[in-house]
């Protein structure tokens, strides 16, 4: 009796953690799929705020005026954190005329 009562413990605590597992695996899987989404929809819109950019240093706007752009755009769409990596103006002396 002892026996079965340890058995029948032991393999319900198996289903438990397989099923635990299984869960917390599927539900992990989930997170990864909406993360993803998530950086796909940024890269879009990023990749629209740069093809704003480039089209601005096409025509004769100086690169102060459509950083200015870029940055406001970015603001607009990315929210006031999203738009820091590459937004430095430490090197925009080097484009000037001498």
């Amino acid at each position: 009796m002892k026996n079965f009562i340890l058995m029948s413990f032991l393999i319900t605590s198996v289903s438990f953690t397989a099923c635990s597992t299984s869960k917390a695996k599927t539900d992990s899987e989930a997170v990864k799929r909406e993360a993803s989404s998530a950086i796909a929809d940024d890269r879009e819109k990023m990749a629209g705020i740069h093809d704003r950019m480039a089209t601005c240093l096409r025509g004769s706007g100086s690169i102060e005026s459509c950083h200015e752009d870029m940055m406001k755009d970015c603001k607009e769409i990315m929210g006031k954190d999203g738009c820091k990596m590459g937004m430095k103006k430490k090197h925009h002396g080097e484009h000037k005329k001498k």
